[in-house]
């Protein structure tokens, strides 16, 4: 028979380490059955996918700390994007025009946010939400 301290110990464990625990052994199991799935190539591919997602979790992160609310992350990226898109035509700019174009959107963005929110004391769930 369990001890009601040992019962909740395991549930602390479960909750802390399960979703750590079920991403190893899904991991073990496709290296196990798929040749290309531990290879360096694929392991670097799925790191370049990541680090975008890592990188806006990083800013979110900061803002969520911070007491405030940002529902405006994946449209900034993605109208950054298309600006940055539109300006990468081959022989027309060099490489940085469309880059720095695409940073000063979502830089423009995030400064029409941010003085809504601290100078117009506007909810940042009402200024980001649109």
């Amino acid at each position: 028979m369990t001890s009601p301290l040992r019962s909740r110990f395991d549930r602390d464990l479960v909750h802390r380490f399960g979703i750590v625990a079920v991403l190893l052994l899904i991991s073990a199991v496709l290296a196990a059955t798929t040749d290309s799935f531990a290879t360096a190539s694929n392991l670097t591919n799925v790191a370049r996918q990541v680090s975008i997602n890592g990188i806006l979790a990083v800013g979110v992160t900061f803002v969520l700390l911070t007491g405030g609310v940002d529902l405006s992350l994946g449209s900034v990226v993605a109208l950054s994007g298309v600006v940055c898109a539109l300006n990468a035509q081959p022989g027309e700019h060099a490489l940085w025009v469309p880059i720095a174009l695409g940073v000063l959107t979502g830089g423009a963005c995030g400064l029409v946010n941010g003085l809504l929110v601290t100078r117009g004391g506007i909810a940042p769930f009402i200024v980001t939400s649109a």
